[in-house]
């Protein structure tokens, strides 16, 4: 009975290897055709853990404007924009970011905290708390989605020329228009 028992144990082992390795072969081909979907390219069968050459050159990323074929700028992070479209929407290259030599990237041209107090955002806040009266700084910063640094420069800004009024003390301080 012994004998019989360490046999059936046996080739039970043996039935849960394949179908484990088998598993593991299928999951793995179907993470790799994922990740070639992903990347336009057709490198996804895999035979013995060696990719199979496809003849076809890696695609690139479009940028995601519809009717623009150009390849992606990597600055433009999750927004997928050629260089073109990454200018037009307020973004500059890496080699303007941060320079003080004046032109259309310096900090002369944003303020000392990197981000725009200009009128036009003040008029947007005060606007947008005349709508909204009694939000918070943090709340006014989600709404507003501008970084906070920008809103809080704009609010003080907003408090000393006496165009909101607040009320409550530190965190919850709210906001409303004079």
């Amino acid at each position: 009975m012994d004998r019989s028992r360490a046999k059936l144990e046996g080739r039970i082992h043996q039935v849960i290897g394949a179908a484990v390795r088998d598993a593991i072969e299928a999951f793995r081909n179907e993470i790799l055709s994922e990740v070639g979907r992903s990347f336009g390219n057709a490198t996804a069968s895999v035979r013995g853990g060696r990719a199979a050459a496809s003849g076809r050159k890696r695609a690139w990323p479009v940028c995601s404007v519809a009717g623009c074929g150009k390849k992606f700028f990597g600055p433009s992070g999750s927004a997928r924009l050629c260089y073109e479209h990454y200018v037009e929407s307020g973004g500059q290259h890496p080699a303007r970011r941060g320079s003080s030599k004046g032109g259309r990237g310096g900090k002369a041209a944003r303020g000392a905290r990197g981000g725009s107090s200009g009128s036009a955002l003040l008029d947007q806040l005060v606007t947008f708390i005349a709508k909204n009266p009694g939000l918070r700084s943090e709340q006014i910063q989600k709404q507003v989605r501008q970084k906070p640094g920008v809103v809080k420069a704009a609010l003080a800004k907003l408090r000393a020329a006496r165009r909101v009024k607040t009320s409550g003390d530190r965190r919850s301080t709210t906001y409303a228009a004079t």
